[in-house]
């Protein structure tokens, strides 16, 4: 995502006139994040209530989770993926 913005930044008059394949891509890169990260809610889930890997990969796996939720949150917020 920071290097598809940097490139809008730099040609940022072009890419008003006319969106490059990679800015058209990173719109679908804010989707794939929130599939990504329901999948990863779920599979937490499993995870925990069958007994998946190690405690300490579980807690790993979890804040991993959590830190995608937060991630989707912020795109939420500045307005990039409409929820």
């Amino acid at each position: 995502m920071l290097v598809i913005f940097l490139l809008a930044w730099i040609n940022f008059n072009a890419e008003i006139a006319s969106p490059s394949l990679a800015l058209r891509a990173g719109k679908v890169l804010r989707y794939i994040a929130l599939v990504g990260t329901a999948g990863a809610v779920v599979t937490t889930g499993f995870a925990w209530r069958d007994g998946y890997w190690t405690r300490s990969a579980r807690l790993h796996y979890s804040v991993v989770t959590l830190l995608a939720l937060l991630f989707v949150w912020q795109l939420s917020l500045l307005r990039i993926l409409p929820l």
